[in-house]
């Protein structure tokens, strides 16, 4: 027998849900490293990589190529985002057609296209599931859709749930398919406040959060123990992809407040006014300040610290990039920035990010993506120079 004990730490199959407008796609794109599928076009606000995808051959298309570079230790992405479920359930119903010569699922009637549909559905996981054995997160969102239960203990009641575009039966099948795949599923909702007496909603704008426990009013789960509620935030699902306990928290009570929504794009360049005191310009990753307004600069220290007798533990690297609206990096992904930062003399040979000058930490967290990005490319920039 082949047994295996303790933890083992994989790739995760995460499922988010929510009400439109709630910031699925938006809190998608700030997972490590993601490429979007995208079957609605519900990215083109966000500055992120993606594919468009018009057909189900699109997806199986995208979905071997990524296979084969993953296999290849080719693949630069780390999480693949499909958008949504629901659209490629009705792409499964058209390739269903295209290839029976129907004008309409319904055209054999007694439900059997819409069977056929399901199970080409259902088929798709299992190049999910290649692509999660080879150390890539997928990440699939829905929308989601008010269902009337009747339990047989207790009263009728309405939840959310997945919204799959099928009749009912097997729209069912497809929603208890994707609960059960997920390692992780996820109700995104906006947190209302309602005045009693007048019967409406207060304030003008309402907060967002992630429920990750199955409640009356919805259905959520989690295999990493992340607490019920969490800011939507993708630094708060750090914890999913990482395998680390997540940080206990009380939470504060939530008040009737206008909230500003927070922008989780991952930035590549775009244009942003740096925090102050950030990086010099000459990184590449961080805007160039104005002139009249000239970036501080804090250089490295000129040598490396003396040894001492008894070495000081080595600080954590991902302590740096931990908190509460930032983002964080795997251990190869700081291997390649710790790299980068000692030739631009930023680090001296074994330091860590820990050991970054305060403004450039800053730098670093205010786009964190950005960054990454250009260590990457003067990384592969190095290995060609290095073949030449």
């Amino acid at each position: 027998m082949n047994i295996i004990k303790g933890k083992m730490r994989r790739a995760q199959r995460v499922v988010i849900y929510g009400q439109e407008g709630v910031g699925k796609t938006t809190l998608a794109a700030g997972f490590p490293r993601p490429l979007i599928l995208d079957t609605e076009d519900g990215s083109h606000h966000l500055n992120v990589d993606r594919v468009p995808i018009g057909c189900l051959a699109d997806l199986q298309a995208a979905l071997d190529e990524l296979e084969s570079m993953a296999f290849k230790g080719e693949c630069p992405y780390a999480s693949i985002v499909i958008d949504t479920a629901d659209h490629l359930w009705n792409m499964c119903a058209d390739a269903i057609c295209d290839e029976m010569g129907w004008d309409s699922i319904e055209k054999p009637g007694y439900g059997k296209g819409y069977i056929r549909a399901s199970e080409r559905f259902v088929s798709l996981f299992g190049k999910l599931d290649a692509l999660v054995r080879l150390g890539l997160h997928v990440v699939i969102l829905c929308h989601a859709k008010i269902l009337r239960v009747s339990p047989p203990d207790n009263a009728e009641f309405c939840k959310f749930c997945i919204k799959v575009n099928a009749p009912s039966t097997q729209a069912e099948t497809a929603r208890e398919y994707l609960k059960e795949w997920c390692d992780a599923l996820l109700f995104c909702r906006f947190k209302i406040a309602v005045d009693d007496e007048k019967k409406k909603a207060i304030g003008e704008h309402a907060a967002r959060c992630i429920c990750t426990s199955s409640a009356p009013q919805w259905e959520s789960k989690n295999r990493a123990g992340l607490p019920e509620e969490l800011p939507m935030s993708a630094a708060a699902l750090a914890p999913l992809f990482t395998g680390e306990a997540p940080k206990v928290t009380t939470p504060t009570p939530v008040e009737a407040v206008e909230v500003t929504p927070v922008d989780l794009t991952p930035a590549r360049g775009a244009a942003a006014v740096p925090p102050s005191g950030s990086a010099p310009a000459e990184l590449g990753f961080i805007p160039k300040a104005p002139a009249e307004a000239p970036m501080p600069v804090s250089e490295a220290p000129a040598s490396a610290p003396a040894a001492s007798a008894a070495p000081a533990p080595t600080p954590s690297p991902t302590a740096l990039v931990r908190g509460e609206g930032e983002s964080y990096f795997f251990p190869e992904e700081q291997d390649v920035l710790i790299e980068f930062l000692v030739a631009k003399k930023r680090l001296q040979p074994g330091q860590g990010l820990a050991d970054l000058a305060p403004n450039i930490k800053r730098a670093l967290h205010a786009r964190p993506h950005a960054a990454l990005r250009e260590a990457q490319d003067w990384k592969a920039k190095q290995g060609k120079e290095a073949q030449a």
